[in-house]
């Protein structure tokens, strides 16, 4: 006996406590086993009898889905196959009645965690996905957490390419649009309600915004501009922001991605922009050169520093399936101009003189004594020699005041084409260029 009598007083024996703290260490890995027991029982009850093919139906027939999209990385852009790759934190959230419990029963658990492919999940798709390999979106690599109301709640991240439409028209200062069309391959608007995490897609947008102010965002030559986000719904006959009208049998919710990129070049106005207008400033001043051979040679060495900065201008340009890039056709604008003076000046020495008599040319003589730049002369790098035979010819067959202009045919068109060009530059620039 661990107690002895003696008269009316119980007195404990001297072994007795001995034991009883014997017994505490005994029990007391049996009742941390017995917690986490329960734990482990919950799991296996709910998911005993669980069918993870049956969809969750609420009262209302409809499987509410709430989805949050949180881009991390433009991880690449094809230009010529029109695609984008995209990493991105996908989210999403649904009610299942089959997976609620009493809390007060297991241990007081409000959640547990479950592997994601032991229950349903939507088969959330990328609807213009790229790769078939990356359109669904399978949720398995991290657990899903399920309150103890049957909320299941699932996040992971993905890397999807999809299926782009870019425009090349204002290459190299042009932003491109894409589109990620998220919904259920297998369930149509009567059977999930899509909705978005409002509070995850603010979130996500205010994130955005703060590491797109401290970083490139992704690659190097992109900057992400914007991410919106909107519900749709397509049909067989195209995309609506309505269901009315329509069969929902035949209608399924696209959640929809939009996300915007700008393109940052920032050493193009050096490396492309100011060679180019160098060159066209030097077709300009050939015709104020009145050597013949200094002309076509500087015209000749214009045409071949276009052709050499536009060939490699076109080999940045990607292939485009809408309107000419405006770069493309400045350059070759520039390109028909330069060759147009070229035949110009070949064509000037050709020229007959006109003599007074004429009366058609002595009005535009006339005419042009009224403007300046038709009194400027222009450069002559003749040798001294040469300058005084062309003196004494043109002084022996015209008796012209100083003031008058020369009444020289060549001289006459050549300031003529001048001002035309310039015309036509400045007009091109400010109504394509800067449109």
């Amino acid at each position: 006996m661990c107690l002895s009598l003696t008269a009316t007083v119980f007195r404990p024996d001297c072994d007795c406590a001995m034991h009883f703290l014997v017994l505490l260490s005994l029990l007391a890995p049996l009742a941390v086993a017995q917690s986490n027991l329960s734990r482990t029982q919950l799991v296996r009850r709910i998911l005993r009898d669980y069918n993870k093919k049956l969809r969750p139906v609420s009262e209302y027939g409809q499987t509410s889905i709430a989805v949050g999209v949180f881009v991390r990385r433009i991880q690449k852009i094809n230009e010529k196959e029109q695609t984008m790759t995209i990493n991105a934190i996908v989210s999403m959230t649904w009610r299942d009645p089959r997976l609620s419990w009493n809390q007060t029963t297991y241990n007081a658990s409000s959640s547990i965690t479950i592997q994601p492919f032991n229950i349903w999940q939507p088969d959330l798709t990328v609807f213009n996905a790229a790769k078939t390999d990356e359109a669904v979106l399978k949720y398995w690599r991290i657990p899903a957490t399920v309150t103890r109301d049957g909320v299941v709640a699932v996040s992971q991240d993905f890397r999807f390419t999809v299926s782009c439409k870019f425009d090349f028209f204002h290459f190299p200062f042009d932003q491109q649009s894409c589109s990620a069309v998220l919904s259920a391959w297998m369930y149509d608007a009567t059977e999930i309600d899509w909705n978005w995490m409002e509070d995850l897609t603010a979130k996500a947008s205010s994130l955005q915004d703060d590491y797109r102010r401290r970083s490139n965002y992704g690659l190097a030559s992109w900057q992400l501009v914007n991410t919106s986000y909107r519900r749709l719904y397509w049909s067989p006959s195209g995309y609506t922001e309505s269901l009315h009208g329509l069969n929902q049998k035949d209608v399924w919710t696209a959640m929809v991605v939009d996300i915007v990129v700008k393109r940052k070049r920032p050493y193009f106005y050096v490396a492309d922009a100011i060679p180019n207008f160098i060159f066209a400033l030097l077709t300009l001043f050939a015709f104020w050169i009145e050597d013949s051979n200094v002309v076509l040679a500087m015209i000749m060495l214009s045409l071949l520093g276009q052709a050499a900065f536009s060939w490699g201008i076109l080999k940045q340009l990607p292939p485009s399936s809408g309107k000419t890039p405006k770069i493309a056709a400045a350059n070759g604008f520039n390109f028909a101009i330069t060759g147009f003076a070229l035949i110009a000046h070949i064509l000037f020495p050709h020229l007959k003189a006109i003599r007074t008599e004429n009366v058609v040319f002595v009005r535009l003589v006339e005419y042009a004594n009224r403007w300046k730049i038709f009194r400027w002369k222009g450069i002559n790098w003749r040798s001294e020699m040469a300058e005084r035979l062309v003196d004494e010819e043109s002084t022996s067959e015209s008796d012209l005041r100083p003031s008058d202009i020369p009444r020289n045919p060549a001289f006459l068109a050549r300031r003529a084409l001048f001002m035309l060009v310039v015309a036509v530059e400045v007009l091109f620039i400010f109504a394509y260029l800067l449109a």
